[in-house]
């Protein structure tokens, strides 16, 4: 009895060991196939198992990662404001500075005529390089302290222009004035010739065929005769002619004045003239004329 259980243990034994490695076999080629169906799958081997297991990998810090830095929200930026217009002075106009006038006094006399009446006659010289116009002369009688006695202004020989290098005969007709002055003072004002205006002067006039007659008689006057010539291209109007008379210095002895005989003068025409001067006994070495005219309009 004995016997036959021994038997059968051993056969169990022999059973189990079988079906052991039927499933260790069937294990296996599962296990193989497997890996080769799927190429995810490796096939430990007992050698691999058996290796020693490979060190931790050493502990690396990881860097922290950097905050973002909290950049402001830009702001709208307001347009810049339009920079207002200068505003730049308008050019101030310069007054022209006007040119200077020079004139002085030549000489100058008192006489009495033969009817008891006196004048002051003379010259200005206008050693300037500008013709001058509104030309006036005062003319003063004054005592030893300079107190005024007698005062005139109004020249009877008045030209319109006082020629630049030229002269500008004066006559003055005396009032009642005292018998005796201490001195007289001659004051001159005048402005720069400017050409045009409705009352233009006339200056490309000239005289000739001039000759100086003395009286030849008791009532007769010394007389100064010629004709006026237009030389210009327009026609002459009002012309005015002044003679004055001069001693052997070259002194101014008497002035006297008149008109041409014609109150128009064409281009290239001429007119007569005749100055007396009346009253005048006076024996003068020599004489000069002096001749202009109005533009006609």
């Amino acid at each position: 009895m004995k016997r036959k259980l021994y038997i059968l243990a051993i056969l169990v034994i022999i059973a189990i060991v079988l079906a052991c490695n039927g499933t260790s076999e069937r294990t296996t080629s599962e296990t193989t196939t497997k890996a080769t169906a799927d190429s995810t799958y490796i096939a430990v081997t007992e050698e691999e198992v058996t290796e020693e297991p490979a060190a931790p990998p050493e502990w690396v810090d990881t860097p922290r990662p950097i905050p973002p830095t909290n950049t402001p929200a830009s702001k709208p930026t307001d347009p810049p404001k339009p920079i207002p217009p200068t505003n730049t002075p308008a050019p101030q106009a310069t007054d022209t500075p006007k040119p200077e006038i020079k004139l002085q006094v030549g000489s100058y006399t008192f006489y009495v005529n033969s009817i008891g009446t006196t004048y002051c006659v003379g010259e200005l010289l206008n050693t300037g390089d500008v013709d001058a116009e509104d030309v006036q002369i005062a003319l003063s009688l004054l005592d030893d302290q300079g107190t005024v006695l007698a005062a005139e202004s109004s020249n009877l020989s008045k030209l319109s222009i006082a020629r630049a290098q030229g002269k500008y005969p004066f006559k003055f007709m005396m009032g009642n004035i005292p018998d005796q002055w201490a001195e007289e003072k001659i004051q001159i004002q005048a402005e720069p010739y400017e050409e045009g205006g409705f009352w233009a002067p006339y200056l490309d006039l000239d005289v000739q065929g001039v000759t100086a007659t003395p009286p030849q008689e008791k009532y007769d006057y010394y007389t100064v005769t010629g004709q006026v010539v237009n030389g210009g291209e327009e026609t002459a109007e009002s012309v005015h002619i002044v003679a004055v008379l001069y001693d052997d210095t070259g002194s101014v002895m008497a002035v006297d004045d008149g008109y041409a005989k014609l109150d128009e003068i064409a281009p290239g025409g001429n007119a007569p003239f005749s100055i007396k001067f009346l009253g005048f006994e006076g024996d003068p070495a020599s004489y000069e004329v002096f001749v202009q005219g109005r533009l006609k309009n």
